[in-house]
């Protein structure tokens, strides 16, 4: 193969990929839209039947690190891929049908649950499957994943955008069309990427990385298990990066209950459940923008996170205040949500500079699975039985008590 043909297949690979992944957004994100709608408006959906559903999908991220090793031994990316979006599609058509019919919550909590398992798992073959599909380019692979990180937020805000006036002028089952012919066209294009690794789908999967066979598999889940506990402790002992991953997870799991009662949050204002999508909008915009911002911000990574808790608490505080005007609690909506967006970023900046390199993928499925665990934990909330405003106020009141005690430890460290 000529270096001219080389790039013209990568190229081509690069961009059927990225519409892929976008099409695949829009399919997945529009459907989560009209499942929250409906469980609202349909359903007459409790705090606590919400948060239930949160947790839900936060179920499969909690698991996923420890899934590691049998990711390790997929060869045939693509076709694992696509059997994976296959179900994607299946899941999102019969959850669709239940939620037309109006099945019990049970039902359209094992569908929503099927969805999210199958999505996640989906994501992590794709991260292994970029690098095959690009000839192991990095400056290629990086640039994906930078375009992908800039069109999932964009892809996430216009659905968002005009999920609002399709709800209101033609309904919720013009969102589930489009959901379910977004996730075709994506994997239409998935099929359309052209192997560069053909050899690699003829390794023997009996294999394992380090040439050991099936008969050794005792052996080796003996060394999965050192191997896990020897990462977990190397997790722990990195200070102050598991601080800050810790109050992350808490104050995560606490806000991803906010953003999940939005709907409940917006009946109880007044506001029109179906103008959800539109205030869902100016939170992942606000995300995208602190995400922009991020990378010229120069201060030290504890006095970051500092002024995150403090601000983000303020806003949080504020916005349950109960006789805030509701344009008000928009515009600190945004504004929290930019500092949020910018910590994200500078969260991965704090993985990378507190852990081996060479253990870094480990060291970030555990913290995903911490995030998860305490998103689950957090979801719980929604059983108590108080107005969702008084979560908002609860959230800014312990986003603040986080940032003064990071104060307190970070004059310890200098003293």
């Amino acid at each position: 193969m000529t270096y001219e043909q080389r790039q013209k297949i990568e190229n081509g690979n690069f961009y059927k990929a990225l519409i892929a992944h976008g099409c695949m957004i829009i399919g997945y994100a529009s459907l989560e839209i009209v499942l929250l709608y409906l469980l609202v408006q349909s359903y007459h959906a409790s705090s606590a039947v919400l948060g239930f559903f949160g947790a839900i999908a936060a179920v499969p991220a909690t698991i996923i690190g420890f899934l590691a090793p049998v990711f390790d031994r997929i060869t045939a990316r693509k076709k694992w891929l696509i059997l994976m979006q296959l179900l994607e599609i299946t899941s999102i058509f019969l959850l669709a049908v239940c939620l037309i019919s109006k099945q019990t919550l049970y039902l359209v909590a094992c569908l929503d649950l099927l969805l999210v398992a199958v999505s996640t798992v989906s994501n992590t073959l794709e991260i292994g499957f970029i690098p095959e599909i690009l000839f192991e380019d990095e400056a290629k692979i990086e640039k994906t994943v930078d375009v992908q990180y800039v069109l999932s937020s964009g892809l996430s805000i216009l659905t968002g955008l005009f999920s609002s006036p399709i709800l209101l002028f033609v309904g919720f089952r013009a969102l589930i069309v489009i959901s379910i012919i977004a996730s075709a066209l994506g994997i239409f294009f998935y099929l359309l990427i052209k192997d560069i690794l053909p050899n690699s789908s003829n390794i023997n999967l009996k294999y394992i990385d380090n040439g050991e066979t099936v008969n050794d598999q005792k052996k080796a889940k003996s060394g999965y298990v050192q191997r896990l506990l020897s990462d977990g402790k190397q997790f722990l002992h990195a200070f102050p990066a598991i601080i800050i991953i810790f109050t992350e997870a808490i104050l995560g799991g606490i806000t991803g209950l906010l953003f999940q009662l939005l709907p409940i949050t917006m009946k109880e204002l007044g506001i029109p459940v179906a103008l959800f999508s539109l205030v869902d909008a100016v939170q992942q915009a606000g995300d995208a923008a602190g995400g922009f911002i991020a990378p010229f911000i120069k201060v030290r990574l504890t006095t970051f996170f500092i002024l995150d808790y403090l601000f983000s608490g303020i806003c949080f505080v504020l916005i349950g205040f109960s006789n805030m005007p509701n344009i008000i609690r928009i515009i600190l909506l945004l504004l929290a949500s930019i500092v949020m967006g910018m910590s994200g970023n500078v969260f991965e900046k704090l993985m990378y500079r507190s852990f081996n390199m060479q253990n870094i993928s480990a060291m970030h499925a555990i913290a995903t699975s911490v995030f998860s665990l305490f998103s689950i934990i957090g979801y719980l909330g929604s059983l108590i039985q108080v107005g969702t405003l008084m979560f908002w106020t609860t959230a800014g009141l312990l986003s603040i008590f986080f940032g003064l005690l990071l104060v307190i430890m970070q004059k310890k460290m200098d003293s």
